[in-house]
């Protein structure tokens, strides 16, 4: 064989294993797209993409965001408009008062996934208990981490009031590196971490080794999460994904004991604690139950309740409130279906449970230095 027709044979060989390999891939891939599809919610998101990066967070919501959610499956349809703060405000355009009477920090329950910021308990309760400017700081996936870091950058609003508005898996979300999300990407966040010598607590960065930018994770929910079928997008993803696996690998490993949940809740507690009453403010922390199809609801766990001890807050359980709710038949749900967020009722319970204990006309004074949890 001339070199030159051993130079094109093996050209052709290369060739046809580039080939063979691609097709492997591409069958392998589109089985894995059917056989371990994505999530598809026929969720239409209109206006600005809701997430940015954070160096602090890991993420926020858009500053000065306008963003339209429907979800033609289970009815949501409401609007979600931030301030150059990022705290949630009723219409485009408007701002939070430079100082506020109210803050509210935690995830999406408090922020009021699903309904429109006139429906959340923090603007019911500013309404119905005549307070000043209120300040909704909360933002889904959020924990405890995020909670304590959202007051830390927005305490110059000078709050009389924080309320941190907790839930049973924030407690797993402060020693996680990433965030519960939609996307199958790991969304990045800050977390609590232990040092290996003496086991002391800190809060570390967040990894952003190997994330995607946020504009190629909004690409990926339009492509294929906010898509009714599975087709050649997800093929594409599900490949990227694993090239993403490969990449971050050992990235965002945690370990999650029940030990680490209480001393991790116990550290951040103690620290927004200490520093919301050190600023003259009360710091209220309200435990609001989650539920499932069945309408279980999670009780405040020994670890929560360990971590609450001792400190200088007061601390509401909503579960026997939320019990009693709904052993009367015909009542309106208090979750939404489907997404088991707090419905427009739900943020009428508590923002009444919230106004009866703690803004009535015979208010309790502040819990001292050390006060016990009610």
């Amino acid at each position: 064989m001339t070199p030159g027709r051993r130079l094109l044979f093996h050209g052709i060989l290369v060739l046809g294993v580039l080939a063979a390999t691609l097709a492997i891939a591409l069958a392998y891939y589109t089985w894995r797209a059917f056989d371990d599809p994505f999530p598809h919610l026929p969720i239409r998101v209109a206006g600005d993409f809701p997430l940015s990066q954070d160096p602090e967070l890991g993420f926020t919501g858009r500053a000065n965001g306008r963003t339209h959610w429907l979800d033609p499956r289970s009815g949501l349809d409401f609007h979600l408009y931030l301030d150059g703060r990022r705290a949630r405000v009723d219409r485009p355009g408007q701002r939070t008062a430079p100082e506020v009477e109210v803050m509210t920090i935690g995830g999406s329950f408090a922020f009021g996934y699903g309904v429109e910021n006139e429906q959340t308990f923090t603007s019911i309760l500013a309404r119905e208990a005549a307070l000043g400017p209120v300040a909704n700081l909360a933002y889904p996936s959020y924990g405890t981490v995020q909670a304590l870091q959202v007051w830390r950058r927005d305490r110059d609003l000078h709050p009389r009031t924080v309320i941190y508005a907790i839930i049973a898996d924030h407690l797993r979300r402060n020693l996680s590196p990433c965030a519960p999300s939609i996307s199958a990407y790991c969304l990045p966040v800050a977390s609590v971490t232990f040092d290996a010598a003496t086991g002391k607590p800190s809060i570390a960065p967040p990894s952003l080794r190997g994330s995607i930018p946020a504009g190629l994770r909004g690409r990926f929910l339009r492509e294929v999460v906010f898509t009714d079928h599975v087709g050649p997008a997800d093929v594409l993803w599900k490949a990227r994904m694993d090239l993403q696996r490969i990449a971050t690998l050992g990235t965002f490993r945690y370990e999650d004991t029940p030990a680490r949940r209480q001393a991790a809740a116990d550290f951040l507690l103690g620290a927004l604690a200490a520093e919301v009453s050190g600023s003259g403010a009360r710091l209220l922390v309200v435990y609001i139950p989650e539920t499932n199809r069945r309408g279980v609801l999670t009780p405040p766990s020994d670890a929560l309740r360990a971590a609450l001890a001792g400190k200088p807050l007061s601390f509401l359980d909503l579960t026997p409130e939320i019990e009693r709710y709904q052993q009367v038949a015909g009542r309106p749900p208090l979750f939404i279906p489907g997404n088991w967020h707090p419905s427009p009722a739900g943020h009428r319970l508590i923002a009444d449970a919230i106004r009866r204990t703690w803004f009535s006309e015979a208010e309790p004074p502040p819990p001292p230095d050390g006060g016990t949890p009610r």
